[in-house]
């Protein structure tokens, strides 16, 4: 009878041991599932997070295409002006011609008007 009660002691505190253990488990179990809560939350988050930053990149992509294209349109109207102002500088250059050769009639005329008086 003494053997049977020291081996129920014995099992007795085996059976603490294993419940302490399994408490240890089951509030280790607890807390990962807290941190895996804290996580998912986290990931939700992070989601939100390029969710957002994706319409901000897809904005900066617009920005920059809209600014490329008023570029290419200053651009184009810099060439107009360009071409413009080579046109006028040739209508000058002919102009200064035109003065130059009627410069030379005046001239001309002059003197012929001075040797018929």
């Amino acid at each position: 009878a003494e053997a049977a009660v020291s081996e129920a002691s014995r099992r007795s505190a085996e059976a603490g041991e294993l419940q302490a253990r399994l408490g240890d488990v089951e509030a280790r179990a607890r807390s990962q599932e807290e941190e895996l809560g804290r996580m998912r939350v986290e990931c939700g988050n992070l989601a939100l997070e390029r969710e957002r930053l994706g319409g901000e990149v897809e904005r900066e992509r617009q920005a920059a295409k809209d600014a490329n294209l008023q570029l290419e349109r200053i651009r184009k109207e810099c060439a107009d002006m360009i071409g413009f102002v080579d046109v006028a500088r040739k209508e000058r250059a002919d102009q200064s011609k035109k003065c130059e050769v009627l410069t030379a009639k005046t001239t001309d005329l002059a003197r012929r008007n001075a040797e018929l008086a």
